[in-house]
């Protein structure tokens, strides 16, 4: 989203990620159960974001049978655990620092490592992140979060500038100078 502009600089905040429609549907298979959650929750920059998340049960080493369903009551417990691991993630993070972990996928694997005591996973991924509700914007703070890629656009904006005082070269027509040969 972008928040401040700057000459022809464009300053931009995180607003929503999702995963593409055609890699959810690549995952969603028969014989297994779909398990999904979200939770709202502050970074420690106030910011409020919602974060989905699905996963799937996998089958267990020398499973006989052909289903990998899940019982309604280890479900409750892999969404209780999965709002709480997403929580804990979240809260220790400002935004900034939010966006790397989402797409490293270490809250994914330690999801994995956690409920494996209730069911095995598969395919666990946050399918969406989306800011509900940001702090007032500050210039400060943007340019903070910026840092010295805001001196460098306000640089390039000062070379435009020089480039465009300098006299123009007048512009030529192809299509004609070819006629002329």
């Amino acid at each position: 989203m972008v928040e401040d502009v700057e000459g022809t600089a464009c300053f931009t905040n995180f607003h929503s990620m999702n995963i593409t429609r055609d890699k959810l549907c690549s995952l969603i298979r028969k014989w297994q159960t779909t398990i999904e959650a979200h939770v709202d929750v502050k970074t420690q920059d106030d910011y409020f974001l919602r974060l989905f998340m699905i996963c799937f049960t996998a089958r267990m080493p020398r499973q006989l049978r052909a289903t990998s369903y899940a019982t309604g009551g280890k479900i409750k417990l892999i969404r209780k655990r999965i709002t709480e691991i997403m929580v804990r993630a979240v809260q220790q993070h400002t935004l900034k620092s939010l966006i790397p972990v989402l797409m490293d996928e270490k809250i994914e694997e330690d999801i994995k490592k956690q409920c494996a005591k209730f069911y095995p996973l598969q395919n666990v991924l946050i399918t969406k992140a989306k800011v509900l509700k940001k702090p007032r914007f500050d210039a400060a703070k943007m340019n903070e979060f910026y840092g010295e890629k805001a001196g460098l656009a306000s640089e390039l904006l000062m070379q435009g500038a020089a480039a465009a005082a300098a006299p123009a070269e007048e512009p030529k027509n192809l299509l004609t100078e070819e006629k002329k040969k």
